[in-house]
């Protein structure tokens, strides 16, 4: 009998604070800015690596999660410079550091983390710095909003401060499917 009493009780504790702990704290204002960026972008893109240049769509998906706290999202284009790529991951505001997170993990075989901040209401900026094979890696994004449904995207990858590879693009919120990502 004390046996069914003491696990009654114990599921009842668990079960109450369970729905205790679950009701979470609200997002950090700062996290409204990402929302800007739901939804499947698409558009044509410029990539310049040394003299190999060429122009191919780039997708992104963005979609809410964690009650605002953030964003997932995936990625994909396929190029020559960066063959089949595909990669996702997760944006948040840290109010610990006052900093944007933009976390990927991709099958190019790494995973990493830009840092950066807004510039103003329709600019950010995100930065990572590495060490790759003994030389420093060094990327950075920059994405101005033209309007609610256009943004202008940059990014500039350095390998010991030599840009060896150069992106930009308008890309466009679209209502089109995202495209299949083979897991090839």
């Amino acid at each position: 009998m004390f046996s069914t009493r003491f696990f009654t009780s114990l599921v009842l504790v668990v079960f109450v604070s369970s729905a205790m702990f679950a009701q979470s704290n609200p997002p950090p204002k700062e996290t409204a800015k990402l929302y800007k960026l739901e939804g499947h972008w698409v558009g044509d893109t410029h990539i310049q690596a040394g003299p190999e240049k060429e122009v191919v769509p780039y997708h992104f998906e963005f979609t809410r999660v964690l009650d605002g706290w953030g964003l997932s999202y995936r990625e994909y284009v396929n190029s020559k410079v960066f063959g089949n790529y595909r990669g996702v991951g997760n944006l948040g505001f840290d109010p610990n550091d006052g900093l944007y997170h933009w976390h990927t993990l991709s099958n190019a075989g790494d995973s990493h983390d830009h840092i950066g901040t807004w510039l103003d209401d329709n600019t950010f900026v995100m930065e990572r710095t590495a060490t790759t094979n003994k030389q420093i890696y060094n990327e950075k994004i920059k994405g101005t909003f033209q309007s609610p449904t256009e943004l202008a995207l940059e990014f500039d990858l350095y390998i010991n401060q030599e840009n060896v590879i150069h992106v930009n693009g308008i890309l466009k919120k679209t209502v089109d499917s995202f495209p299949m990502m083979s897991a090839k």
